[in-house]
């Protein structure tokens, strides 16, 4: 009979070469191996939602609820369904799938390609920023593309807020304790996860501490860490976790203090640490304001996504959010447009314009009442007309009826078996 440490490696033997991963990945691996996975029914009715609409969930709680409620804000009727072992998970999701509108799984990355096909939208639960620092700094704010940075920065000198680098012990600690944990948990709730403050202690000796500071007292600050020619955003928090001192310009004032040393340090880009997986999120946009480009996340957990039947239901439930997701090796989006009637070539661009960042592999863009005709799209966007089927169903949902001149070549990562 073979031993349980024979059985993991002959698991991890069956893993894809595209997979790459070092101790941290492993050891999620192993923990979800051997840690039965909670499974939750989430039933909402809101006046926004066309009718009744049903998420099952599957992964650690309360982590695994957390996209779920970002993309339905909405009072959810929770039922337990048990706890499966990994390794039966994806059976019993199958077993589910006809009943649900929309499932989601919280797993790590190695499970996510070992167990799970190419029927899943593979979601990262985090992606990164980075911002090329330029030669000149001023560049930054300079043009018209520019001018709400630029009018930030001044509302940072209006308001005299200044920076001021630590590499004290002592201002880590009160940074943790009265800024940093304060600020995740008044953010996030019960999803708040704070640092580790062991492990930011380690990275903060090879970094340090910004400060944003107005006559003298502390109202935000953010440590950082510098890893060859990057530097990178750690841990941000805010004075007792108050959110309204961002609106001095205390965020635009650590984020210039970030520019302005990396630059100081002589390293070629800035980490401004990680957003949450939609193109509508306050943070992602607040960076791309800076010309930051969206990155993987390489320790990011996936969060998987499957709809059973992409129909104008699920569409219209999924209205306003642009999700983005791992496109072989690249990061792409898929979005909804909500109108009453054919969607127009003006509201493809709008919609482009809104979410396009800089790394963005692919826009997809559905629509539940159909697209006008001869439609002229903007290159890397390829549309879903859900108009003539209801019931497009994943891994098909962007290869199926392709619309336009840009959408012929839309072949997803779902479908090609080649995801990251």
């Amino acid at each position: 009979m073979r031993c349980w440490s024979d059985w993991v490696w002959s698991l991890y033997s069956k893993v894809p070469n595209s997979v790459e991963f070092g101790g941290l990945h492993f050891f999620r691996f192993l923990q979800n191996l051997i840690s039965p996975f909670p499974i939750l029914m989430l039933r909402m009715s809101a006046d926004e939602l066309a009718r009744p609409f049903s998420v099952l969930v599957a992964g650690e709680l309360p982590w695994a609820e957390y996209l779920p409620q970002l993309l339905f804000p909405v009072t959810a009727e929770r039922t337990s369904l048990g706890k499966v072992p990994l390794w039966r998970l994806a059976r019993t999701l199958r077993a589910w799938g006809p009943s649900v509108d929309l499932m989601v799984v919280r797993v790590d990355r190695v499970s996510s390609r070992l167990f799970f096909g190419n029927h899943y939208l593979r979601v990262p639960e985090l992606v990164d920023l980075h911002l090329e620092v330029p030669q000149n700094i001023e560049a930054l704010y300079s043009g018209n593309r520019n001018r709400n940075l630029k009018n930030d920065l001044r509302r940072v000198r209006r308001n005299r807020l200044t920076a001021e680098i630590s590499h004290l012990e002592a201002d880590l600690q009160e940074f943790y304790e009265q800024f940093h944990v304060p600020f995740v948990r008044r953010r996030f709730g019960k999803f708040a996860w704070p640092h580790n403050r062991t492990l930011l202690g380690g990275l903060f000796r090879q970094g340090g501490l910004i400060w944003t500071l107005q006559h003298g007292r502390r109202l935000g600050g953010c440590v950082y860490v510098q890893r060859g020619q990057e530097l990178s955003l750690l841990a941000i928090g805010t004075v007792d976790g108050d959110d309204s001192v961002t609106e001095l310009g205390v965020q635009v004032a650590l984020f210039h203090g970030l520019v302005e040393l990396a630059a100081d340090l002589g390293c070629n880009s800035v980490n401004l640490g990680g957003s949450r997986p939609l193109l509508t999120d306050g943070s992602l946009r607040f960076k791309r304001k800076w010309g930051a480009r969206l990155t993987p996340r390489e320790a990011s957990n996936h969060l998987l996504l499957h709809w059973e039947r992409l129909d104008t239901s699920t569409a219209r439930a999924l209205s306003g959010t642009a999700l983005v997701f791992v496109d072989q090796g690249h990061l792409s989006a898929i979005g909804t447009l909500d109108r009453q009637g054919l969607a127009t070539s003006e509201d493809v661009s709008r919609a482009v314009r809104f979410l396009s960042v800089p790394g963005l592999h692919k826009l997809y863009l559905c629509s539940a009442s159909g697209f006008e005709p001869g439609l002229d799209l903007p290159q890397h966007t390829y549309l879903i007309d859900l108009k003539d089927d209801e019931s497009i169903r994943l891994p098909q949902a962007v290869t199926l009826k392709p619309f336009g001149a840009h959408a012929a070549h839309a072949f997803p990562p779902w479908a090609s078996g080649t995801a990251g």
